[in-house]
């Protein structure tokens, strides 16, 4: 438990005057036994821990026993004639082991030759009182007894705070006690030499916790002559003596509040606290177990917090819970789900023995100090100044319900933390292709295992002619684009092992299940990432198509915003598209990406989320610049991207929809309007798509300028009326399963009220209006055909003529087929431009398994290719027609 650095502090912030807290009233000593009997008042009069004894993260416990004691320096005493003594204790006030003349709680005993009563504050339980003794007791120097009411009576378990002053008021020595801040009995006035004398202890004669005593000559034994049925019995947290006389108002500051719950639960009630007053920035408060339990709705302040064993607090959302010293938790049924903040002017601490789980926790300049306790957050982490953990990691929580993040304000994390990353199931709760990245250095590939989960690897992987083959088969892996020119899939490689170290800023692709309880949540645990942090190189290495591209990763505890990333000159490097594709799962190898550039795409907000992989892609052959994420990237409020939410935006947009009707797997692509946009490929306003999705999952792309987009821009002229005769945007369209697929306007925002819109089937020669309701294509595409079947016409009248479309056809016999057959291959419908044709087969990542140049004769080719060594499994056929870059493919299956 933590007070202030010094007494006079303490007064010049309750408003006394800077000469009264110079001069008088400060700590000769001053113990908070926060882990030592240090003296924390700058005096170095350090204690002395003897006998049965025990030092806690926040108090020293004195059991009863003769010998368990805490020697304080005489020379906090000697010579004082005004003083005052004080501390917090927790007593038991009935000893078991008989004690003549009567059993005592001493609380502070000073001997010197034949008096062992220089002073002596005690408790006896017998008559309900506090007495002090200065000096021994005479009919002339009578022991001073302070009667406590009997409800207020010290009892196991029930921590007070205690005062004893002697001060001259008017020249005239007086003597009060007071308990929890409220004086108990009479003042008395002293008159009788030794108890208005200036005290005077000898070496090693002022002990806390026992009564020394008198031997058989009726001299002091210093430091001995002990008792148990007079020791401490308890507990003792914090311990002074001022040379001075302390004011009522002054205990009433120093004292603690106590919670009653008499009338309810509301914590700013007066009527539930000890003493009628509601905890203030100065005074400690105590939540014991009571029928009514403190629960906070809006502001509360206090000093130290205790939460006792069984005792429960409750903060609303809306409340705000301000600490200015330290909080210790013994409650397990502790629930801050509002904000708490720890604001005090000198270093405070989270103790006790249960952890603390936070909503939000913002740590003030001074710092925070898990004593021991534990602390978890839920929602925001704010550090303006630095949190210090314990043995224990901080635990940043992720639940279906929300994923912590961190505000670095000035501060840090210093020690080890457990940042859990709840996997949203969205479409699919088994298992499926999930891009995940380390918020915390140096974690392991491991640190993502759980309970029926567990990272695998295998760098056979990489070497292998048929990858499939590989035992065991790795569901781990990271991206190398320096691989992917002629197919994006063989991009992907097996780390070495599976303690192989994350590379912060880097993305993994896991085939892993999504999170269904609190054992299903992979965590990463280490220091938090935190300030610049450099990608590996982003290359272009063969300039197509399905080069360029790079799994990066969130570095961060918190969200990165990519409005922000966009918003930082020179943020993104020159030649990287400012677009950014996160993969959502179907479930299996399926799945589409969700896109994002500009303020548009299908990624809410441009959010990012602590822990998830996303791609990024340099757009030309040439440098290979870095890209450097700061944490002037990351979102500052509480945002969790597994809750979307979406930004107003006044620029016309048009989002089209393919889904898959018999598993609902829907992909979106975007066309909007913004001044500067053309219809050129243009890496800040366009996002192309990543590749070609898998197994369940269709693909929508636009076409312009020879790329497959995700998102395209265009002039705002594109999208207006008075657009002529129309602009012609051709989609493709990849279904990847047989099956009814439907395309349709899922969004039409803030477009002209009169302008056009057609989309045309050049299949069928069907052209509907996407301005008129439930407006959409059904059809049923095979999964080989990947030309533009269909159109976009945004403007100008309705199509006539639908375009033309590929006549290839491709033939595959047996299909299925067993690994002791040939597979028979026959593609018609050539141009006699063609004169051969590349047959490539391929595995579910895109690794060749067999590959043949077939030529061409009177416009068809055939080819029979062996399947002898291949394994099980389904594998695409895909002939590509070198002359016309014509292209058409077929799913096999090997059986």
């Amino acid at each position: 438990m933590r007070h202030f650095s010094s007494f006079s502090f303490l007064l010049a912030a309750l408003g006394f005057s800077s000469a009264l807290a110079t001069t008088a009233q400060t700590p000769t000593v001053q113990y908070h036994f926060a882990g030592n009997t240090n003296d924390v008042s700058g005096n170095g009069r350090h204690g002395t821990l003897l006998g049965v004894a025990t030092q806690n993260a926040a108090t020293v416990s004195i059991p009863e026993n003769a010998t368990g004691r805490i020697r304080v320096p005489e020379s906090a005493v000697n010579g004082l004639a005004d003083f005052s003594v004080t501390a917090v204790v927790n007593i038991t006030p009935l000893h078991t082991t008989p004690s003549p003349p009567v059993q005592l709680n001493t609380i502070l005993s000073g001997a010197l030759g034949m008096e062992d009563n220089v002073i002596q504050i005690v408790y006896r339980r017998s008559n309900g009182s506090w007495i002090v003794n200065l000096g021994s007791s005479t009919i002339s120097n009578p022991a001073q007894t302070f009667p406590v009411p009997f409800a207020d009576r010290p009892a196991t378990g029930k921590w007070v705070h205690i005062a004893y002053v002697r001060r001259t008021v008017a020249g005239v020595i007086k003597s009060n006690f007071y308990q929890d801040g409220i004086q108990v009995g009479s003042t008395f006035t002293l008159t009788g030499a030794p108890s208005i004398a200036p005290l005077n202890v000898a070496p090693n004669g002022l002990v806390i916790g026992q009564d020394q005593d008198q031997d058989a000559m009726l001299n002091a034994i210093i430091d001995g002559g002990y008792q148990a049925g007079q020791s401490l019995k308890g507990q003792i947290a914090e311990f002074s003596i001022y040379n001075g006389g302390l004011t009522a108002t002054q205990i009433a500051a120093l004292a603690r509040t106590t919670w009653t719950g008499d009338e309810n639960t509301v914590w700013a009630n007066a009527n539930n606290w000890s003493r009628l007053a509601v905890p203030t920035a100065t005074t400690d408060a105590v939540v014991p177990t009571t029928a009514n339990q403190p629960t906070i709705a809006a502001s509360a302040i206090t000093r130290n917090l205790l939460l006792e064993s069984n005792s429960a607090l409750s903060q609303l959302t809306t409340g705000t819970l301000d600490v200015k010293g330290t909080l210790t938790n013994h409650s397990f049924s502790t629930d801050l789900s509002g904000t708490t903040i720890f604001s005090g002017v000198a270093a405070q601490s989270v103790s006790g023995s249960v952890k603390v789980g936070f909503a939000n926790l913002t740590v003030g300049a001074s710092g925070l100090t898990d004593a021991g306790a534990g602390v978890s957050v839920s929602r925001l982490l704010t550090l303006t100044g630095n949190l210090t953990v314990g043995e224990l990691p901080l635990v940043l929580v992720s639940t279906s319900s929300g994923t912590a993040l961190v505000r670095n304000n000035g501060g840090v994390v210093s020690g080890m933390v457990v940042v859990q990353r709840f996997i949203t199931p969205g479409t699919s709760p088994g298992l499926g292709y999930r891009h995940m990245s380390s918020p915390v250095a140096a974690a392991p590939l491991s640190d993502m295992n759980f309970t029926g989960f567990s990272v695998v690897t295998n760098p056979l992987y990489n070497l292998a002619p048929n990858p499939l083959t590989v035992n065991p088969y790795p569901n781990t892996f990271f991206f190398n684009e320096a691989l992917s020119g002629t197919q994006f899939t063989r991009g992907y490689r097996s780390p070495a092992s599976n303690g192989s170290i994350m590379t912060p800023g880097l993305g993994y692709s896991v085939y892993m299940p999504a999170s269904t309880g609190s054992s299903s949540i992979p965590d990463f645990i280490g220091t938090l990432n935190n300030g610049p942090i450099n990608s590996e190189p982003l290359t272009n290495t063969a300039g197509t198509p399905s080069a360029g591209w790079h799994l990066l990763g969130n570095p961060y505890p918190a969200p990165l915003d990519w409005d922000l990333v966009r918003a930082i000159p020179g943020a993104i490097p020159a030649g990287v598209e400012d677009g950014v594709s996160v993969f959502q799962t179907a479930g299996g190898l399926a799945g589409t990406y969700l896109t994002y550039n500009n303020g548009v795409g299908s990624l809410p907000d441009g959010l990012i989320a602590s822990g998830q992989g996303f791609f990024v892609r340099k757009l030309i052959v040439g440098s290979s610049p870095v890209f450097q994420f700061t944490n002037a990237m990351r979102a500052t409020a509480y945002a969790d991207p597994a809750h979307y939410r979406t930004a107003p935006d006044s620029r016309p947009l048009l989002t089209l929809a393919l889904t898959n009707l018999i598993d609902g797997v829907t992909d979106e692509t975007f066309v909007y309007a913004e001044a500067g946009a053309t219809l050129a490929y243009e890496g800040h306003f366009d996002a192309a798509k990543v590749s070609r999705s898998l197994a369940k999952a269709p693909t929508l792309a636009v076409v312009a300028d020879g790329q497959d987009l995700a998102i395209c821009g265009l002039a705002p002229e594109a999208l207006a009326p008075e657009a002529g005769a129309g602009l012609d945007l051709p989609l493709r369209v990849l279904t990847n399963v047989a099956g009814v697929h439907e395309l349709r306007a899922s969004s039409l925002r803030n477009l002209p009220a009169n302008l056009p819109l057609w989309l045309t089937d050049a299949q069928t020669g069907r052209t509907i209006d996407l301005r008129q309701p439930n407006a959409r294509l059904t059809f049923d595409q095979s999964p080989d055909f990947a030309g533009t079947r269909f159109t976009l016409r945004i403007g100008g009248a309705r199509p006539t003529t639908p375009s033309a479309i590929s006549a290839l056809v491709m033939e595959v016999y047996p299909n299925p087929a067993a690994t002791t057959e040939s597979l028979k291959v026959a593609v018609r419908g050539l141009t006699a431009s063609a004169s051969s044709v590349e047959a490539t087969l391929t595995d579910a990542l895109g690794r060749t398994v067999r590959h043949a140049t077939v030529t061409v004769q009177e416009g068809a080719a055939a080819h029979t290719l062996s399947l002898s060594a291949v394994p099980t499994g389904a594998y695409t056929l895909r002939l590509v027609v070198p002359a016309t870059g014509e292209a058409i493919s077929r799913t096999v299956v090997v059986q």
